[in-house]
């Protein structure tokens, strides 16, 4: 069967792609295309046409990220800078903490030099106060500020999030007064109904589950696709499994939706014709209904391709009808294509086509009977099992399927490999395909029949007991799933290449099949040898705005370990992108709450092998509680002192400070000073150590030589000082800065002091996280930012 719209769908994705590479002005790729599309009249070639497409696509991305209109927020607002603004709320806004909600809003007027301009284009508002709706028009004053890029390796890229729904700025509006309704309901009629319905199907999933919150949410969550009610560790343990996708509306929920409709109709003795032509708009009011996410707007758009075939009794390829999804999502907004959600909908269906029913074929043929026999010779129980066999076969395939084409997207942005998913897609799927016609009854009965959703309810009940019971022993076995870092871009298109190569079918299949053979064992040597040339360890000194967290990656996965654990909640999701399964040590440097905050959710989640840090006492209540998490899950603690040394493999660890019989009140004088010796390189770990402590170590006669130094803050005292910098002679100084509290912050003398020696100066603040390479030839620095 030829695929026209497949050829078409992967040439306008390329020049999409171009079009986020190369810096290109719109008019210029507008007269690109104008051109094309004369010489394509003149000249009706294939080339021709794909050059056109590829054009089309490169003119729309750059449309999108270089906004034409003199008006636009971004050309009226250069610069960071405190505006006045009115504009209409555009999304539903949310509450992420007490009495903070966000939201989307579409800038209609800024007041500037005491006036107000006519403006468009879109902003993130942060506001405190009263609560808005979608439509409301607001007066506001707010600070606008660019979003910054991810400050640690594998952090969410908020900036990259707001850039693809088109928004330029942030603005926190400060107080409560400095925002006002000016009107209601001025958002678009057809988005106020689809809430209105939102709202009211809500209510009606949630009848008689009030007193179980974490249900109904799941149930909202794989109905309507509403997460915001999801428990955390619910969710967490559906991603882990990768069978997070039956929180998003997609190919399931619109092909029930379908069916339900066509089948009811078709029971009614209403024509073939009218019964697909009346379920089409049912079919857009649903999923407008559940946000129109990508996944469900591709649902949609294959299903109502599949719906005019029907009508039509003409058969709908699988493959044509994804790419003519794809072409009108880019079409109507281009930088979907950077989304993860897109991509991974995108991939999961493509995979399902390519390698679907192959898998299913050949998994087909291990029980199954000759079909030449006659059905009386064949035993009863042999013809059932190959029947339950050939069903089995089929769900197996499809969840092995979509495993495989997801395993990058996964690492990409769960940073997870999970071998579990193919094993818990057959008890999540199956559970999804009954719960779903059951929430969708009950909230078609809810305005009715209450008592029949009441019912329905308690059904699902059970089912979603069943599921979330299952998923979580599932995630609990082990080797369920392993955390990994961002695999490599190549690695990435080769891994997928090899897969598109396996299926082309105009290739002959011998010539396939040896590339493939030689391919692949070398495409896996090359990443390993690029992943691992020589023995590295990688320090990744992260930036936080109120702790002190450094993590060292060493070979293998047994041995790495965390220098100190400020920063709250995030820290285990830094840890968990940078590949952590398992810590082989903590090492607290001080004992308060700047470096103990995050330790007690680590300690929580991961397994710890043994805490080092000194015996010196402390009165931190967050250090007391954490204290008292290690006894109770009896990890090993180590007491470390000046002097002593500690040997991880090849990397050497030695205590400078605290003395043994030395005690301080200041917590930060009995701050673990550490020397880590790797191959050539020295590095220096100050911790909180001040005044008092640098100017005894320089007077201690230690060879302090070391040409890279961490520092923090002490609480009273300078750091940084000139007799300590004189005595280790750094040529990178890393300065963990942190704006809270106010104690914390560096002096600024620091700067001076470090840069007429010659060295370089990095804080944190501004250069993001710093990750420092150490190899048995030398070392190298980078910065995130």
């Amino acid at each position: 069967m030829k695929r026209p719209l497949v050829g078409l769908a992967l040439t306008f994705i390329a020049g999409i792609g171009a079009g986020r590479l190369v810096e290109m002005s719109p008019g210029l790729a507008l007269g690109c295309a104008a051109g094309l599309f004369l010489l394509g009249l003149f000249w009706r070639r294939l080339p021709v046409l794909l050059a056109l497409v590829f054009c089309v696509g490169l003119l729309l991305c750059r449309e999108a990220v270089t906004p034409l209109s003199p008006h636009h927020v971004t050309r009226l607002v250069p610069r960071d800078q405190n505006v006045g603004m009115r504009g209409v709320v555009t999304s539903i806004p949310q509450e992420w903490s007490p009495g903070r909600w966000n939201f989307k809003l579409r800038v209609t007027a800024l007041r500037r030099f005491d006036r107000w301009e006519t403006a468009e284009g879109w902003v993130w508002v942060e506001a405190s106060g009263q609560t808005l709706r979608y439509g409301d028009e607001i007066e506001c004053v707010a600070a606008l500020r660019a979003p910054s890029r991810p400050r640690n390796p594998g952090a969410f890229d908020r900036a990259g999030w707001l850039a693809r729904q088109r928004i330029a700025f942030t603005a926190t509006v400060a107080s409560d007064e400095a925002c006002v309704v000016r009107a209601r309901n001025r958002g678009n009629p057809l988005t106020a109904l689809s809430l209105r319905l939102q709202e009211h199907f809500e209510c009606g999933l949630r009848m008689g589950l009030e007193k179980e919150p974490e249900i109904a949410g799941v149930l909202c969550g794989m109905v309507l696709g509403q997460r915001a009610e999801i428990a955390p560790d619910t969710y967490e343990a559906f991603q882990q499994t990768g069978v997070f996708h039956v929180f998003a509306v997609s190919g399931l929920h619109v092909g029930l939706v379908t069916v339900f409709v066509v089948t009811a109709l078709r029971m009614a003795g209403i024509p073939r014709r009218w019964c697909g032509l009346a379920a089409i708009p049912i079919l857009v009011l649903y999923v407008w209904a559940t946000g129109a996410r990508p996944g469900a707007v591709r649902a949609l758009v294959m299903a109502c391709v599949w719906l005019g075939g029907w009508i039509l009794e003409r058969p709908a390829d699988l493959l044509n009808t994804l790419a003519a999804a794809a072409l009108v999502i880019l079409v109507w907004e281009p930088l979907q294509l950077f989304d993860g959600g897109f991509q991974m909908s995108f991939v999961a269906v493509g995979a399902l086509a390519l390698w679907g029913i192959p898998l299913q074929e050949r998994l087909g043929r291990w029980f199954s009977v000759d079909p030449f026999l006659a059905s009386g010779l064949i035993p009863w129980w042999r013809q059932w099992l190959g029947q339950a066999w050939k069903q089995a076969a089929g769900y197996l395939s499809c969840s092995l399927a979509a495993w495989i084409g997801l395993l990058p997207l996964m690492a990409i942005y769960f940073h997870v490999f999970a071998p579990v998913t193919v094993l818990a897609n057959l008890v999540a799927v199956p559970l999804l395909g009954l719960i779903l016609p059951v929430g969708m009854l009950a909230m078609l009965a809810y305005p009715v029949c209450p008592w029949l959703t009441l019912t329905l309810n308690n059904a699902n009940f059970f089912l979603l007991h069943v599921m979330i019971n299952g998923v979580n022993r599932l995630d609990r076995l082990p080797g369920s799933h392993w955390f990994v870092q961002t695999p490599p871009e190549w690695l990435v298109a080769t891994y997928y290449g090899f897969g598109l190569l396996l299926l082309a079918r105009r290739i002959p299949w011998r010539w396939r099949q040896w590339t493939v053979t030689v391919g692949a064992p070398a495409a896996a040597g090359v990443a390993l040898f690029v992943s691992a040339p020589e023995e590295i360890v990688e320090l990744t000194v992260f930036d936080s705005s109120d702790g002190v967290a450094m993590f060292v990656n060493l070979p293998g996965e047994r041995d790495d370990f965390l220098v100190d654990g400020g920063g709250g909640s995030a820290l285990v999701s830094l840890l968990r992108a940078q590949g952590v399964d398992r810590l082989g040590s903590i090492v607290l440097t001080c004992k308060d709450k700047t470096h103990v905050a995050g330790l007690n959710r680590v300690v929580a989640e991961i397994p710890v092998g043994q805490v080092v840090m000194s015996d010196m006492p402390a009165r931190s209540p967050v250090y007391q509680q954490w204290r008292a998490q290690l006894n109770d899950r009896q990890i090993p603690v180590r007491a470390l002192h000046a002097g002593a040394q500690w040997n991880i493999q090849r990397l050497r660890l030695t205590a400078l400070n605290p003395p043994a019989d030395a005690r301080s009140s200041r917590a930060d004088d009995n701050s673990l000073v550490l020397l880590l010796e790797y191959g050539p390189t020295r590095l220096l770990w100050m911790s909180d150590a001040g005044e008092t402590i640098e100017q005894r170590l320089a007077a201690s006669g230690l060879d302090l030589r070391c040409p890279i130094l961490i520092k923090g803050n002490h609480n009273k005292e300078p750091s940084g000082t000139a007799t300590l910098l004189d005595a280790v002679r750094p040529e990178w100084v890393v300065q963990v800065a942190n704006s809270w509290p106010v104690s914390r912050c560096p002096d600024p003398a620091v700067r001076e002091r470090v840069t007429r020696r010659g060295a370089r100066y990095l804080r944190t603040d501004e250069t993001g996280a710093v990750t420092i390479r150490l190899t048995p030839r030398g070392y190298w620095v980078k910065t995130e930012l």
